[in-house]
């Protein structure tokens, strides 16, 4: 399986369906897509029907290739927690649709030949403007329970071969991007540092900050690109 990344899609399907266009694969290998937060779907209970527009185009259009996500800030957790938690690619995955997974927090996965943690969630800076329960959520940052489990569960990995993929980055990197800004560093950016600092990822990818490009030594940042996994 060939895996590739991109970054928020903020539930506009149409610009996800040309992402999926722009993968350079053929129909008949299997690929998949890992949205890094921000998918943004379901927001509403409606949403059900962008699930299943999207499921159906992957059906008709792509129908070896799946969607993958991690989650960022900007998601329905409420919704989210409803769907099924089931075993996929040696961790726990919430199931959407046959061809839809949420990548849950603090798993490590083997996607391909690729072994993958996963550590998503952030900090919205603009939770003064929105309403807890509609439009924000508390547990959009991980918990201390999300980063033992992964740390318990890169045990079972090789840390220098596995990629880590999160929405938002490490505090410094945080730091770098936005120069001399008044921003806020958020407890998930520290603990993604710390992560950084105790085991020696083979990359590290993040959306969250709406451009791509490199972010530091083996840091990529990525938008509404798709980058493959292993070329970096």
């Amino acid at each position: 399986m060939r895996v590739f990344l991109t970054g928020d899609v903020h539930a506009d399907i149409d610009d996800l369906i040309q992402r999926f266009k722009a993968i350079q694969a053929t129909k008949e290998e299997k690929v998949a897509l890992i949205i890094l937060g921000d998918f943004g779907v379901p927001w509403g209970a409606k949403d059900v029907g962008k699930i299943n527009y999207l499921t159906k185009w992957l059906q008709t259009n792509r129908p070896l290739w799946i969607l993958l996500f991690i989650d960022g800030n900007h998601e329905n957790f409420d919704l989210l927690e409803k769907f099924p938690i089931e075993p996929l690619f040696g961790g726990l995955v919430s199931k959407l649709s046959d061809k839809i997974f949420w990548l849950r927090r603090g798993e490590v996965y083997k996607i391909g030949n690729f072994p993958i943690a996963c550590f998503g969630g952030a900090l919205s800076i603009d939770k003064e403007r929105r309403k807890e329960g509609s439009s924000w959520w508390a547990i959009e940052q991980p918990t201390e329970e999300d980063f033992e489990r992964l740390k318990e569960n890169l045990k079972n990995v090789v840390p220098e071969e596995t990629y880590l993929l999160t929405h938002t980055a490490d505090s410094q990197t945080v730091l770098n991007l936005l120069g001399g800004w008044n921003i806020k560093v958020d407890r998930t950016s520290n603990l993604i540092g710390v992560l950084k600092h105790e085991y020696d990822f083979k990359y590290h990818f993040f959306g969250h900050f709406h451009e791509t490009r490199l972010a530091g030594p083996k840091t990529r940042l990525l938008f509404d690109t798709v980058f493959e996994l292993g070329t970096e």
